[in-house]
């Protein structure tokens, strides 16, 4: 897990404030034991953001978070690594909107928003991030087609998702982490485009 400065725990602790507030209105976590759903948001993103150190604190690359909804993964990791700029792509206005206060609340000026679908960027990633639940082979497809050719996402996803990775011809998918949240097998993987799409 990843060691947190004072500063941070208190910018956690305001984040968690605000999305059980928001939650409220905007249906972002599950309405049973809202408490306990962002305990293990941010007890997984934690865990896994110790995984990602090294290659955050490595590369200067933008990061996308696609689909970032509730905030995580990329909220939790812009207070997490304030030195790297981040791009949160939400398709839903109510959601990008409340990402928009998230930013300003937590002053995140190294936070950009993106209001609109995935599908629809103009620009090619060195890195991406993705904890939204679209299925493995969209995600993939859509990776194909964001990611640039020499960059690479890290997607969280059950264990039993990461063994369809030897089904997409076009793309190198290895599991990066394997590990255990709250008793569920879990795996942060890896993507790349393979090294025969590069020329």
């Amino acid at each position: 897990m990843i060691k947190l400065t004072k500063s941070q725990k208190r910018q956690i602790q305001v984040f968690q404030k605000l999305i059980l507030d928001k939650n409220q209105s905007i249906n972002l976590i599950s309405r049973k034991s809202p408490q306990k759903q962002v305990e293990l948001l941010l007890g997984q993103g934690l865990l896994t953001a110790g995984f990602l150190a090294p290659v955050l604190n490595s590369s200067q690359e933008d990061i996308l978070d696609i689909g970032s909804g509730n905030g995580f993964p990329g909220i939790l990791f812009a207070l997490l690594f304030p030195k790297r700029k981040f791009y949160l792509c939400e398709r839903i206005r109510k959601k990008a909107e409340l990402l928009k206060s998230l930013k300003h609340g937590l002053a995140l000026d190294q936070v950009e928003i993106l209001c609109q679908p995935a599908e629809e960027l103009q620009r090619s990633f060195d890195l991406a991030l993705s904890q939204a639940s679209l299925p493995l082979e969209k995600m993939i497809k859509l990776l194909q087609k964001i990611l640039s050719p020499k960059g690479k996402a890290f997607l969280w996803h059950s264990g039993k998702g990461s063994r369809q990775r030897a089904s997409f011809p076009f793309m190198k998918i290895e599991v990066f982490k394997s590990y255990k949240i709250n008793g569920s097998a879990k795996a942060l993987l890896k993507v790349q485009k393979k090294a025969s799409l590069l020329f």
